[in-house]
């Protein structure tokens, strides 16, 4: 590991004049100048008439209406899911004993059917 010496070997410090570093907290009875500007500008005689917006609607408005465009896209995205990605199932009959037991439910991936065959 090495080891660096310092670059300020002088106890003066890198700022003049204060002892703090000119970037400081302030005080709340510290004073701050203010800059020097131009003069202020002159009102103006006839101000135009400010037109208030109106409110967009209430917080209830606006995500009642997000809730029921989440709810029409959720039904048929549930639907197309159910028909062509995965299917729950429950056996009926004996005719796939002692594999599959009658009663028992299990998920058929419909998907892996669409790329090969059964």
């Amino acid at each position: 590991m090495q080891i660096f010496p310092p670059t300020q070997t002088s106890n003066q410090p890198l700022w003049e004049g204060e002892s703090l570093p000119p970037l400081r907290m302030l005080d709340e009875q510290t004073v701050v100048p203010q800059p020097i500007t131009a003069a202020p500008k002159a009102p103006a005689a006839a101000a135009a008439p400010t037109v208030e917006a109106k409110p967009a609607g209430s917080w209830y408005q606006k995500y009642s209406l997000v809730l029921l465009f989440v709810t029409l896209l959720s039904i048929p995205a549930y639907f197309l899911a159910s028909r062509f990605v995965v299917t729950a199932v429950i056996v009926q009959g004996r005719s796939m004993m002692p594999t599959l037991k009658e009663g028992e439910r299990y998920y058929l991936n419909r998907w892996r059917y669409l790329f090969v065959g059964p």
